[in-house]
């Protein structure tokens, strides 16, 4: 299976869990995956924060089928030794990068 058919894949089965939190960073075996919910998610930040952690494998958007679902953004990625190190540290880069910052302005902008 090809890289993009996976991220595509991975995204519809983390549109199958049920969730609160609307973007996530998840350790598979060897690969990282970040996917993100958010209507404002786009994939010039995510990549731009993924690739400092791996390769970027994919970036694939789905539509998602839970009734409230709109696009699911995700990238797939390699990444070089532990992948639980990698994705908790791109989980602290990319909240860093996407969450509002503490006085209400939008980041990175």
């Amino acid at each position: 299976m090809d890289a993009t058919a996976l991220c595509r894949n991975y995204l519809r089965v983390f549109d199958a869990i049920p969730t609160e939190v609307p973007w996530s960073v998840v350790a598979l075996e060897r690969q990282v995956m970040v996917v993100d919910a958010r209507d404002e998610s786009t994939s010039v930040i995510m990549e731009a924060v993924a690739s400092r952690f791996g390769e970027i494998l994919a970036t694939e958007s789905v539509t998602s089928a839970r009734c409230d679902g709109g696009p699911l953004l995700g990238c797939l990625l390699n990444v070089a030794g532990n992948a639980d190190d990698a994705a908790g540290r791109l989980r602290a880069a990319y909240w860093q990068a996407t969450e509002p910052a503490s006085n209400g302005e939008n980041q990175p902008f």
